[in-house]
């Protein structure tokens, strides 16, 4: 518990350190406005993302903390192992670990090499898109960062894909080529990366396109019918070793849902309507961003009924993260968007302390506390 509150502590006093020091840039040459953003400096990103990292890679536990840190250690120098699948885990993560082994035996490797990669995925994509990446960096840490503790494959995998969200706003063929085989060196590390090809299928195009009301009818009728949607996608997934997702007692609650999903989608189907009365143009990058986040909605929304689809939320959460400053912008205007935010941040807060509390109560942050990295025998 004292490593998490220390991280915690150093975070919010990272943030409040660069929303005091941040400044308006206009004619930005890249992001979801080009008009104007807020800008900090570059070391406040890497400050941040440090943090993290070094928490995330020196901690000793966490969940299934222990199985990869288990894995790493048996899959030294024995293909034996790593071809036996334990734990049904996917070829690609086990030959990670096992070259990753011929420089570095310290478990604590596959720690620090995933919180790298993730937080580089969400930090970066928060510096080029967000209009105001202080809210997008408290958002990303609320309700996201103990994720990235947990479901270590998964994602990484989801940062893979985020980082080839970039490639699709290109939108150029070989940038949609080298997508493609971005997705399939994620789903060498967790299947369910798959449905990141769903989602640029729903997501690319213009804003609130055809598909995404296809999705939202979807999530409407799967809200009305979870059982018979269950019914069937039960069939989909019988071969599957993520079965156990489809468990419709383990959904997620209405809180979360709705300050994950939920409200982005509504402040995203108010700000298209809001651009469209003004016959204001969507540029493509936020069209697709706003596609995601709303795809991103829908998820969560048929989370509260079947796991599953919590978990490939975690494909298309950041669009939320980074899209939201400029939601509250634009639809509140300079008159009440003040208070909004405010809101927001209490709310943002809240949840994370809220889910800080759940997972104490449940003796989960037990084991969440800094380790002697050159001791890692006493890891397993």
């Amino acid at each position: 518990m004292p490593m998490i509150l220390i991280c915690t502590l150093l975070i919010f006093s990272v943030l409040i350190y660069a929303s005091k020091s941040q400044r308006v840039a206009e004619n930005i040459p890249y992001g979801i406005d080009n008009n104007w953003k807020y800008e900090i400096n570059k070391n406040t990103y890497i400050i941040f993302a440090l943090i993290l990292i070094i928490v995330s890679g020196i901690r000793f536990g966490f969940i299934d903390t222990f199985a990869y840190k288990e894995m790493y250690v048996l899959s030294k120098n024995d293909l034996e192992y790593v071809n036996s699948a334990p734990w049904d885990v996917e070829a690609g993560w086990l030959y990670l670990c096992y070259y990753l082994n011929f420089l570095f035996s310290n478990p604590h490797t596959i720690l620090f090499l995933s919180a790298i990669i993730i937080n580089y995925a969400f930090v970066s994509s928060i510096k080029r898109y967000s209009v105001d990446p202080v809210l997008s960096l408290l958002i990303y840490f609320c309700i996201m960062y103990m994720d990235t503790n947990n479901g270590l494959r998964q994602m990484v995998a989801a940062a893979i894909v985020v980082i080839g969200y970039r490639l699709l706003l290109k939108r150029k063929f070989s940038a949609y080529l080298l997508y493609a085989l971005l997705v399939l060196l994620a789903m060498q590390f967790h299947e369910s990366a798959v449905f990141a090809f769903i989602a640029v299928i729903i997501s690319v195009g213009k804003p609130l396109n055809f598909r995404v009301w296809l999705f939202i009818l979807l999530g409407i009728i799967f809200s009305f019918a979870p059982e018979m949607v269950n019914s069937i996608f039960g069939e989909m997934f019988s071969d599957s070793k993520y079965l156990d997702y489809l468990d419709i007692s383990g959904g997620m609650t209405i809180w979360r849902a709705l300050v994950v999903g939920i409200v982005p989608l509504v402040l995203t189907i108010i700000y298209y309507f809001k651009q469209k009365k003004a016959n204001i143009k969507i540029d493509y990058t936020e069209g697709f961003m706003m596609n995601l986040t709303i795809t991103n909605g829908v998820l969560y929304i048929m989370g509260m009924y079947l796991q599953v689809w919590a978990r490939m939320a975690f494909y298309t959460a950041f669009a939320s993260i980074v899209l939201l400053p400029k939601l509250v912008d634009s639809i509140f205007g300079d008159k009440y968007k003040r208070v909004v935010r405010t809101v927001m941040v209490i709310l943002y807060i809240a949840f994370y302390a809220y889910n800080i509390y759940i997972y104490y109560h449940f003796h989960a942050l037990d084991s969440f506390y800094p380790e002697i990295l050159f001791n890692h025998e006493e890891t397993i």
